[in-house]
């Protein structure tokens, strides 16, 4: 049964040292919700990602710029995922939630990258046509502008936040997408920075898989 995307949310400061926003949960089966952090600068001095007051899991970290959580089977409903960070600065998160995710292997091979001429970021993942594509863009931005980042063509933009304060080039810009595969194989996904504000920072590029479709097995008697 393919992964399928549910709902996004995010939030961000300006600088600060804590914030929260809702996601909203629906009563699908086999469920993923995933939690993405990025900073201005440097990784993103976490000390708590919480849904529901209940401690969300650490995947690890892009290449300089964000942290991933994610929760298996997070409850029903609507409630707060909460964010503290150990010093001031700005950040912005987004939650994303899937269903009929592969309970005990949720994630393929990730693939981490990161901008080689910031304008654009881009990587490659083998997506079967029971997985979903999703992806974690982050840059820096000019905290008077709006986030001027957007996913390629095929990829469906979920949530884009935006952490201002300080001057040119010291906002955190970030987005998140999805992409659905029609066959087997590998896919490109990419971000592009329009404008002349803005740096693209990183990629991080995840399977989500799809619960693992059953197979049957045939006897012949002679």
């Amino acid at each position: 049964m393919a992964a399928a995307f549910d709902y996004a949310n995010g939030g961000s400061t300006n600088p600060g040292t804590s914030f929260s926003f809702n996601m909203t949960i629906s009563s699908h089966d086999a469920r993923l919700l995933m939690v993405v952090v990025a900073a201005a600068s440097g990784l993103p001095a976490v000390t708590t990602v919480k849904f529901n007051g209940v401690d969300m899991t650490y995947w690890g970290q892009t290449v300089s710029r964000g942290r991933v959580y994610y929760m298996l089977q997070p409850p029903v409903g609507t409630y707060a995922v909460a964010i503290s960070f150990s010093s001031s600065a700005r950040y912005s998160a987004h939650g994303a939630c899937f269903y009929n995710v592969d309970q005990a292997t949720p994630f393929g091979s990730v693939v981490s990258t990161s901008s080689a001429n910031n304008t654009d970021a881009s990587g490659s993942i083998y997506l079967t046509t029971n997985d979903i594509g999703f992806d974690f863009c982050t840059g820096s931005s000019d905290p008077s502008q709006a986030c001027n980042m957007a996913p390629s063509a095929g990829q469906t933009r979920r949530d884009i936040a935006r952490g201002a304060g300080g001057g040119s080039g010291q906002g955190v810009a970030t987005g998140i997408s999805t992409i659905v595969p029609s066959s087997d194989g590998y896919m490109n996904l990419s971000w592009h920075r329009s404008g002349t504000e803005g740096v693209m920072r990183d990629l991080v590029l995840f399977p989500v898989r799809g619960i693992p479709v059953a197979t049957s097995s045939f006897f012949v008697m002679f």
